[in-house]
């Protein structure tokens, strides 16, 4: 990929000029840019600030100073949890030779993909068209002063390496021809463009009548990934996301069409997770992703969406199964997030932090979570010691390509297998796993600890929320519901704006960046899982004022269906392209979410608009059929929709045992999509019930 851009910007400019002399007119004074990162929000942007590029934040100030110096921009996005960002910072970024030659040659500007996830994901889409394979972070683009990319790669060296030329070599290379042949770049990013505008799905193909035939093809597709021998989807892929959204369809549907195979498959996932290096077996949740088939060697940093996704599906094995390991894979998720993801420091606060950086510091590549043998020694006496050398496959050789020495937890041996080979009763096996493990956990904590990003991202937020409060119903956890609606509350009061729309993030007490399409979907959903757990009317009818606003924003009146972002007067590159998104990529695809939203409204309200714009929104996706494992929230939100959902009403005092109990009862079984309200008639104000549960009551 590295040497791909250097050999399509040799191929399309002709061969490397020298760089222009430092007096050259048409290149201005070093003076004549500075960076202008250091008030921004973002802790990643703000961490940039004091590197010698001259970074601008994105907006039209930047690209109109593009056209006004006549050079092309250098767009970087990436994230303060992602190491390859650290590497090139340092390597390149921090390197006053290789910032002079950036700010000689192009305006640089810098993106937090967590703030903009809309540019994020266009440039991503860029980045595949120009280069034919999928991008990732740090991703560098290199744009006309309009905004159209016309190169892209990932990760630069600072200097050549190989065959694959360094910064050094392709700034000034790609700059001076940029300057030379100004043309070339310009048709190279109008190529760009028509290829973009036809993968990134802007005009989707409308398909017809609904059929659960869609439902049982993306069914299908997963159940074709998935890994019978180490779990997981994607076999022939060397890397493997949680795809939780994907597991939940395989349940439900294993459930609906008694599909044991399916079912089977699904739980061996969640098993294989459960056990895997993937899971923090000290601190508790999930890493990112996994780097290998195996399911031994993750990406470390800890998403907030991730665990809100796994929680959910670890939920519904629990309640599929009734299997005690499941609800203790969710309570662990629950322990890392209630001590490390949450904001609960003050009485009025409230949220959900978005992630924790997989580093300490730029020389790290997971060491806090990796252990040698020899640290091992320093925390457990021998006999613990041998112990969990066995259960977590502690050895001399790890893992770790970086650090051979370092071993990623993961148990190779369950505990009957432990208690049969050191013939040990398995309750004082499992007391000495967790007293070794506690000493683990004392260890680590007087580590210097990876950074905690603790913005609040709605749409993120709304997910946690929305897995709390399932918690609650499963579990009977009141600390999960209780903080889910604390947060909620106070989203509520910080992220909605002056005219009814939502913020996407909030920090340091403020709210800023323009709600997506996902914010409000989801935070809709959120606001409709409260209002079930608690009965409070607000939570509804807020509910309602947020699906519209959604609907205002984003619908579009022509086609059909939710563009991702409000429409703007004047949008920027290729903000221009206004994309309907429903798959899940990571995070849940948009227009599924606002259909299970809108659907969900109806069965609450009884009001057919709510009905009749979820069936406009899934009529859209004629080609949803081959979204496979990516597919999963669209797929579950379908089946809702083409075969209503069991609907339980309970009403009755808050107070009473017995409304608890059906109310409980009801929560625990499994049932795909199924929704259980509870309505105490002396706050209920039965006029603004559905008529079908006002005339119950």
């Amino acid at each position: 990929m590295r040497a791909l851009i250097v050999l399509l910007a040799t191929t399309m400019f002709g061969a490397a000029q020298s760089p222009a002399p430092p007096n050259d007119p048409s290149f201005p004074s070093l003076p004549s840019l500075r960076n202008q990162l250091a008030s921004s929000k973002s802790p990643y942007l703000r961490s940039a600030s004091m590197q010698p590029v001259a970074w601008q934040p994105w907006g039209s100030e930047a690209l109109a100073l593009a056209a006004k110096l006549n050079r092309p921009i250098w767009l970087d996005i990436g994230a303060i949890w992602c190491h390859w960002c650290h590497v090139m910072d340092r390597e390149s970024y921090e390197n006053p030779e290789i910032a002079a030659l950036i700010n000689q040659y192009f305006v640089p500007v810098k993106v937090d993909r967590d703030e903009r996830p809309d540019i994020d994901a266009r440039y991503q889409a860029a980045h595949l068209v120009l280069n034919g394979i999928g991008g990732g972070w740090p991703l560098t683009m290199m744009l006309t002063p309009s905004g159209e990319p016309f190169l892209g790669a990932t990760y630069i060296p600072p200097d050549t390496r190989g065959s694959e030329d360094g910064l050094r070599v392709i700034v000034p290379r790609i700059g001076n021809a940029y300057r030379t042949q100004p043309g070339t770049a310009g048709q190279m990013a109008r190529d760009a463009r028509a290829r973009i505008a036809v993968t990134a799905g802007v005009n989707p193909t409308p398909g017809g009548a609904l059929k659960q035939d869609t439902v049982r093809a993306i069914t299908r597709e997963v159940d074709f990934e998935f890994d019978r021998e180490f779990g997981g989807l994607g076999v022939s892929r060397g890397s493997k996301f949680p795809n939780a959204e994907a597991i939940r369809l395989a349940l439900a549907q294993a459930f609906l069409t008694r599909n044991d195979g399916l079912r089977r498959k699904a739980l061996h996932t969640l098993d294989s997770y459960a056990l895997s290096g993937m899971r923090d077996h000290v601190h508790g949740g999930f890493f990112r992703y996994s780097v290998n088939r195996e399911l031994t060697v993750p990406h470390f940093e800890k998403m907030d969406y991730v665990q809100a996704a796994l929680l959910e599906a670890y939920l519904d094995a629990f309640r599929l199964t009734g299997e005690n390991r499941y609800a203790e894979v969710a309570r662990d998720i629950m322990r890392y997030v209630n001590g490390t993801l949450s904001d609960r420091t003050l009485p009025g606060g409230g949220g959900f932090y978005a992630h924790q950086d997989a580093d300490i510091s730029l020389d790290d590549d997971g060491s806090y979570y990796t252990w040698s043998l020899a640290e091992a020694e320093t925390v457990l006496p021998p006999d613990d010691l041998k112990l969990l050398a066995a259960y977590y496959d502690l050895q001399k050789k790890g893992e770790m390509e970086s650090h051979p020495d370092r071993n990623v937890l993961r148990v190779a041996q369950t505990v009957p297998a432990l208690s049969k080979r050191l013939r040990l009763g398995e309750s004082e096996i499992r007391d000495r796993i967790g007293r070794g493990t506690s000493s683990l956990e004392a260890a680590r904590r007087r580590q210097r600890v990876p950074f905690v990003e603790r913005t609040a991202f709605t749409d993120r937020n709304a997910m946690m929320i929305s897995a709390y409060l399932h918690a609650y119903e499963t579990l009977q956890d009141t600390t999960a519901r209780d903080f889910a609606l604390k947060t909620l509350d106070f989203l509520l009061a910080r992220a909605v704006a002056p005219d009814g729309s939502l913020w996407h993030a909030t920090a340091d007490g403020e709210s800023y960046i323009a709600g997506f399409l996902l914010d409000h979907a989801l935070f809709a959903d959120a606001l409709l899982d409260a209002y079930q757990v608690t009965g409070n009317e607000r939570y509804l009818a807020a509910a309602q004022r947020i699906a519209s606003r959604a609907v205002d924003l984003c619908w579009d009146n022509a086609g059909g269906g939710f563009f991702d972002r409000p429409s703007e007067e004047r949008p920027l590159g290729l903000l221009t392209d206004r994309t309907k998104p429903f798959i899940d990529s990571p995070l849940p695809g948009g227009n599924a979410v606002a259909a299970r939203v809108f659907d969900k409204l109806y069965l609450l309200t009884g009001q057919d608009r709510w009905r009749e714009l979820a069936e406009k929104t899934f009529t859209v996706f004629g080609a949803a059929q081959k979204a496979g494992i990516s597919g999963g929230t669209y797929a579950l939100a379908l089946e809702a929709h083409l075969a209503k959902p069991p609907q339980v009403v309970v009403i009755g005092g808050s107070e009473d045992q017995r409304t608890t109990g059906l109310a409980t009862a009801a929560r625990q079984t499994f049932r795909p999509g199924r929704m259980v309200t509870v309505y105490d008639p002396p706050a209920t104000a039965l006029d603004s019930l559905p008529e079908a549960v006002a005339e119950a009551a």
